[in-house]
């Protein structure tokens, strides 16, 4: 009776190994092991298994927002999938993961445990939270110039599923914009990447150099100032940010002839304004 209540979870994340954005597209060793949990089904098993995939399938075929559900749930795994490199992760194994997710998401968001918040209100509040980092993204982003007014009004009337695809759109388009200078190859590898992929990686440059982008690779941080950064806690990050990388940020601005008064003005903005700003003058500057 267990193996028959994971069915409907084990085509989703045989679904989720091969299926990516619209395609299927299967690693040898995954097919392997598909090949693997597939002789040790029943024959019943087989049938129930083969009708959840037909109707995933037909979920994907006919487009709209279920297929858009779906294509988020499936990036979901595929990206838990891939962090596990080559090493096999049971179905039961990765619906015990899920399964957690609830109380890792009251630890993000600083809610309490013992009041046993339920799907719904934790469903509530991660909106809400995801509402307001998404408004200060775009804000900021038409606050510097880089998206029209009525643009930033449309996303406001927007429905929540088209205003979070919208986001995502944005935000890896910004990521790639630091990513520029990367041969041809590489940038195109990354452009296959999913947004949050995309922005995950560069939040680990960021760690590493204070900034990401051109003005990473120049700031020359030493090793006690990227060990400290990559200690923090992310509310700890400004701080640090003020006292390390605004200074190295003033003496490369000026190093490359930026005027004093420019400089000033640069450096005391939020970093992530600064590391816009900064690659678009190194860019301009080559």
């Amino acid at each position: 009776m267990k193996r028959v209540l994971v069915l409907p979870f084990l085509a989703l994340l045989l679904l989720a190994a091969g299926w990516s954005f619209g395609h299927f597209d299967v690693r040898p060793e995954q097919l392997e092991r598909n090949e693997a949990r597939w002789a040790a089904l029943s024959g019943a098993e087989r049938s129930a298994l083969r009708e959840r995939w037909n109707e995933l399938r037909s979920v994907v075929r006919d487009g709209g927002p279920e297929a858009d559900q779906l294509r988020r749930r499936l990036g979901t795994l595929n990206r838990m999938l891939q962090q596990e490199g080559d090493r096999e992760v049971s179905s039961e194994e990765l619906a015990a993961r899920l399964a957690s997710l609830p109380s890792r998401i009251q630890t993000h968001l600083g809610l309490a445990p013992e009041l046993h918040w339920d799907a719904a209100e934790l469903v509530s509040v991660l909106r809400a939270d995801t509402r307001r980092r998404m408004d200060a993204f775009l804000g900021n982003l038409s606050h510097e110039g880089l998206m029209r007014d009525e643009d930033l009004a449309e996303f406001y009337v927007a429905s929540w599923d088209a205003k979070v695809d919208l986001a995502l759109e944005l935000l890896k388009r910004e990521a790639l914009f630091f990513e520029s200078e990367q041969p041809a190859e590489e940038l195109d590898e990354l452009s296959e990447m999913s947004p949050l992929d995309l922005a995950a990686r560069q939040e680990e440059q960021r760690r590493r150099r204070g900034v990401i982008g051109r003005a990473g690779r120049l700031l020359n941080l030493t090793e006690d100032e990227t060990r400290r950064l990559d200690s923090l806690a992310d509310e700890e990050f400004e701080q640090a940010f003020r006292e390390i990388v605004r200074p190295a940020a003033r003496r490369l601005l000026l190093e490359q002839g930026v005027s004093a008064a420019v400089v000033e003005d640069l450096v005391a903005r939020p970093y992530r304004s600064l590391e816009r700003t900064m690659e678009r003058l190194l860019l301009a500057r080559r």
